[in-house]
């Protein structure tokens, strides 16, 4: 059973050349109810992150890891303290506010004959057999007895070419959406590096999501406020709570991402899908993606007030919301698509209305953007990414190198380090223990 998932992929640095792994967290949208932030870090961060209830990352070896090759099982494992930023809705023995324990992963690595690299959670567990279920145990740190599982959706290889010598390599600024040329991205006279400590997850000082290298100025301290959130093909969009103290809300655990519309199989769709074209009969293009974030309503009001300010207005604009959720009447796990009626305010501004559930402590809130543009402009790509293995036909595993002959393995190895977006996803544990 699939307890839930990520909301945004997290950037991992695989280093063979150097058995270092260095991983960025991210937030888990977990039983379709509540969203869990969590970071893995060194095992010798346990004590010092304990008490930790925002993520904090002051240096990269906080959260660079030893990454152990087995050639027996021929897998490569990693051990960490994974850290989840909740208080858990169930009070379980053993388990604490704000959790942190030790934990392994296993994974397979292995590259096809066109030196295609595949990454992949093994099912490893630690004195029982296997259990069908890829992943092992994650002990201590969530309210019921599950395991995760990484996967690599999208794989580049880092030159490490560093255009502007800021210590953010070219490819993990593009991974990370910041720009490679400039040191200082939002133009807020710090650099990337200072609001990016280590440089796999960007510091994030008013905790909404957003990294503060993104947030220019006050704005990375101002929950009611989410500054330049990515949009692909080059645009972005602010998001403004414009409340009265009453009806202002802050925003939290933001994330934008690619246009996704999927259905999960744990949901049941309600209604229609969006439409392909407007009611002029236009082809809508939804491709600029996906932003959501959460926000906290303790105030009774059923509708909230909400500003965005767009860099560059999309033509024939068209906001529809992705509603998720518990229907507590039919029992059933529900999606729906709402479209969300706007008024144009100022050239690029326009506000909103959102519906909401007065007195829900944290409500997700996710929006897609339809325009009538061709967007021919290609989206930002880090670089070509690198396709994952068929995994009916893995062949050659990768076999790290000998430290005092640094060799290469058939070509595979001509990089020193591959990124890799990955996607974590919780499973609850079904076989017998």
């Amino acid at each position: 059973m699939t307890l839930g998932s990520t909301i945004k992929d997290g950037v991992w640095r695989w280093d063979f050349d150097n058995d270092i792994v260095t991983i960025g967290g991210s937030t888990i949208f977990a039983m379709s109810s509540f969203y869990v932030p969590f970071q893995a870090f060194n095992l010798s961060e346990i004590e010092n992150k304990k008490q930790d209830k925002t993520i904090t990352i002051s240096a990269i070896d906080e959260v660079r890891l030893p990454l152990n090759y087995d050639e027996s099982t021929d897998l490569y494992s990693i051990r960490y303290a994974q850290k989840m930023y909740v208080k858990p809705p169930i009070k379980v023995d053993g388990v604490k506010d704000y959790p942190i324990g030790e934990s392994i992963t296993s994974f397979h690595v292995v590259k096809n004959s066109s030196d295609i690299v595949s990454i992949s959670t093994a099912d490893v567990e630690n004195g029982i057999e296997p259990d069908g279920v890829p992943g092992t145990r994650l002990a201590s740190v969530f309210p019921a007895i599950v395991q995760i599982e990484y996967n690599a959706p999208n794989m580049v290889v880092d030159s490490l070419k560093d255009s502007n010598t800021d210590g953010i390599s070219d490819a993990m600024a593009k991974l990370l959406y910041l720009d490679p040329s400039k040191t200082d991205t939002d133009g807020d006279g710090l650099d990337d590096i200072i609001e990016t400590p280590a440089y796999i997850r960007g510091k994030d000082s008013d905790a909404d999501g957003l990294s503060d290298a993104h947030e220019s100025g006050d704005y990375a301290n101002n929950t009611n406020i989410l500054s330049g959130v990515s949009l692909q093909y080059f645009r972005n969009v602010s998001i403004y709570s414009v409340g009265t103290d009453s009806k202002s809300v802050g925003m939290s655990k933001a994330f934008f991402k690619p246009f996704d519309i999927s259905i999960s199989p744990l949901h049941t769709l309600v209604g229609e899908l969006p439409p392909g074209t407007n009611t002029q009969g236009k082809t809508l293009n939804y491709k600029l993606g996906n932003v959501g974030f959460m926000f906290d309503n303790n105030t009774m009001t059923p509708v909230l007030p909400f500003k965005m300010i767009f860099d560059q207005q999309p033509v024939g604009l068209e906001i529809y919301r992705i509603k998720k959720g518990l229907n507590f009447t039919t029992g059933r796990v529900e999606q729906s698509f709402e479209k969300i009626q706007w008024k144009q305010v100022n050239p690029n501004e326009i506000s909103i209305n959102i519906s909401s559930t007065p007195g829900f402590p944290n409500e997700g809130i996710e929006f897609i953007f339809a325009t009538t543009e061709d967007l021919k402009v290609p989206p930002v790509k880090p670089t070509d990414p690198i396709k994952p293995t068929d995994p009916a036909k893995p062949t050659d595993p990768i076999k790290p190198t000998d430290p005092a002959k640094p060799t290469k393995s058939g070509g595979s190895l001509d990089w020193w380090s591959l990124l890799i977006c990955g996607l974590l996803t919780i499973h609850r544990r079904v076989a017998k223990v």
